[in-house]
C-alpha cells in the first residue's frame, strides 16, 4: 500500500457513529467535528455541547443545512417559536 503521507482532513463525523468510526478517526489523527447548532435539546452527554468538545476537533456554528433549519423555526413548522425579545 502506498503512504499519502501528510493530508490534511477533516472527519465529517456527523451522524450516527460508532466506536470502530471513531477509533479509525483517532487512528489516522484525523480531526472531528462539532456543531453548535446541534448543542441543545438531546441532553447533557450530547457531544456538541462546547463543555463536552474533546481533543483534536473542530467547532462549526452550523452546516449547509443551516439556513432551511432556521427558516422552518421562524415559521414555526418544525415546534420551535420566535422569541418576541
Amino acid at each position: 500500500m502506498q503512504q499519502l503521507g501528510y493530508v490534511a482532513i477533516i472527519a465529517e463525523d456527523l451522524g450516527v457513529i460508532t466506536t470502530d468510526v471513531n477509533e479509525l478517526r483517532k487512528a489516522i489523527g484525523a480531526p472531528g467535528m462539532v456543531v453548535l447548532l446541534f448543542a441543545w435539546g438531546s441532553g447533557a452527554s450530547n457531544t456538541h455541547i462546547p463543555h463536552n468538545h474533546y481533543e483534536n476537533s473542530v467547532c462549526y456554528p452550523g452546516v449547509l443545512s443551516s439556513f432551511k433549519y432556521n427558516q422552518l423555526a421562524l415559521s414555526g413548522k418544525c415546534g420551535m417559536q420566535q422569541s418576541s425579545s
